[in-house]
């Protein structure tokens, strides 16, 4: 049984993924091996960088254990595969086998190897792929691999392809038509935003070699609004400014506290906005 690095509640004794590359690339013993990190300058830096990367090379299918690894490297990130990260990486990987551990992009790879191998038995008539602009290499081989038929439907948008830093290959959707012959049906009809809005964005798209498709149209009677705020804002500036408006519309517009929302992208600008709000 293979006990997982990327779990909160991890078996006991099992680092998590990060602690793990820390200890690596450290001057401490690796955890399940006799073995000292590399004691490299800047390790907290270089383990998140050597993390990514390696992300990136499994999405690809690529293992420390592969004969032609170092070759596998150099394709996919030029010079940039140093000697340091080849170390990392097969020390990152001896230590999950010592471990008895993987993590979620272990899973992910033997999820395929074994469709590839016929080790693993699943299959359907036809595999629906949201969001395969944000698929990796190996995730969209999987839905390959899983239907019987070779009916694959991909549904997404290069335009909002933003998942590149951990190995999504929207061009592997944007190629589609002609690596798997697929047929391609636009479906242009924004429902979520107003016109104004939409405009601005088929401008920013326009001529873009990730825009693909046509162009979207809103399906709203509303404008929307955009606003450039001047100047380059760093996430306190923003969060001050958001509460400001707010602020100035509850006290002199005749506004609610009810009537805002705001939406961030990630929860540490959560963080920063509610302690604006209440500072305000």
């Amino acid at each position: 049984m293979q006990r997982c690095l990327d779990l909160s509640n991890r078996v006991q004794g099992v680092p998590s993924t990060a602690l793990l590359w820390l200890q690596i690339l450290g001057r401490g013993v690796i955890k399940g091996t006799n073995l000292r990190g590399l004691d490299l300058d800047n390790a907290n830096q270089l383990a998140r960088d050597f993390a990514g990367a390696a992300d990136i090379l499994r999405s690809w299918g690529v293992t420390a254990c592969d004969p032609d690894f170092s070759q596998q490297i150099r394709e996919c990130f030029g010079d940039k595969g140093s000697p340091d990260f080849h170390a990392a990486f097969r020390l990152f990987d001896l230590a999950k086998r010592e471990l008895e551990a993987w993590d979620f992009a272990d899973v992910l790879h033997a999820y395929w190897k074994g469709l590839r191998l016929k080790q693993i038995e699943d299959s359907a008539d036809v595999v629906i792929v949201d969001e395969a602009q944000d698929n990796s290499w190996i995730q969209l081989y999987i839905a390959q691999l899983l239907t019987m038929s070779g009916r694959v439907i991909l549904v997404g948008d290069c335009r909002q392809a933003i998942f590149e830093w951990r190995g999504a290959c929207p061009s592997v959707f944007a190629n589609a038509s002609a690596t798997i012959k697929a047929a391609r049906c636009d479906l242009p009809r924004n429902y979520r935003s107003g016109r104004q809005i939409v405009a601005v964005g088929n401008a920013i798209a326009e001529g873009q070699e990730w825009s693909l498709g046509a162009v979207s149209a809103s399906a709203r009677t509303t404008d929307g609004v955009v606003r450039i705020l001047e100047g380059a804002m760093n996430p306190h500036d923003e969060a001050a400014q958001i509460a400001h408006e707010i602020q100035v519309a509850v006290d002199e517009g005749g506004a609610k506290f009810d009537d805002f929302a705001v939406l961030a992208r990630t929860n540490a600008a959560v963080g920063q906005i509610e302690c604006a709000l209440v500072a305000a």
